[in-house]
């Protein structure tokens, strides 16, 4: 990913490759699995100073002269930092069980990466993003119609996070369900959605209604999102279990 901003050019560039192991399984009928990964790569930061319009190159009733130098000065332009993170999910899939449980748990940027553009000296630093989730597939009296109550927790420095909702699932047949519901972010905004999936395929549409003080800049309005996933894998024998994960 790759974000540019402001006259001065700040570019913020982050490449990270991610690895996960999905093979630990127990119980009677290795009900039980539990996923294990790893994410590491790098986060590069650079600003043109050229580019800048600084406080000493403006002149009193006359305004910004390009050709005044500045004496301030830049000893850091570009920076770059290894960024590591790591996460688990569990899940069972036990066919005997109505109720089946889901949880996850992750934490970015684990090694703190230095961010030498930050002139608070009291954090020079990213810190750590805790991430958790949890929730729970209720298999209906009718076995294509499933109930999924998700909820999720996200944490950085002082900056909080919390969405809850849930959604529906209802099985067609093996290869197609249509999905409906609605999330819930704390003092921020509700979310309705829908979607059809067929295959690996996911189509889906949602509304983002600003519920928060900040309804009035956007005269309102909310934001409409229409997304395609796809999901390519190696064909392998279904579990008789339907088993998704619900994606925020």
């Amino acid at each position: 990913m790759s974000q540019q901003a402001g006259d001065g050019g700040f570019r913020y560039t982050q490449s990270h490759l991610s690895i996960n192991y999905t093979g630990i399984r127990w119980g009677v009928n290795q009900q039980h699995h539990l996923s294990v990964g790893i994410q590491a790569g790098f986060i590069q930061r650079s600003f043109e100073p050229s580019k800048l319009r600084l406080g000493d190159q403006w002149v009193p009733g006359i305004g910004y002269n390009p050709n005044l130098s500045s004496n301030d000065i830049f000893p850091v332009r570009n920076t770059m930092a290894a960024d590591i993170s790591g996460g688990l999910f569990y899940f069972n899939d036990d066919p005997d069980k109505k109720n089946r449980p889901f949880f996850g748990a992750s934490a970015y940027h684990l090694n703190q990466p230095a961010d030498p553009f930050i002139t608070n000296n009291d954090l020079p630093y990213i810190p750590v993003r805790y991430v958790v989730q949890a929730g729970l597939q209720i298999q209906t009296e009718n076995e294509n119609i499933v109930f999924t109550p998700h909820v999720l927790y996200m944490q950085q420095g002082t900056a909080l996070n919390v969405i809850a909702g849930g959604q529906m699932s209802l099985y067609v047949n093996d290869d197609t369900r249509f999905l409906t519901g609605a999330y819930y972010r704390w003092n921020d905004a509700v979310t309705p959605f829908a979607g059809i999936a067929y295959n690996r395929m996911l189509l889906g549409v949602s509304y983002d209604v600003t519920t928060s003080a900040l309804s009035r800049f956007v005269n309102g309005t909310g934001s409409f999102e229409i997304s395609l996933s796809c999901m390519f894998d190696k064909k392998e024998k279904r579990s008789p279990i339907r088993f998704e994960c619900p994606r925020f």
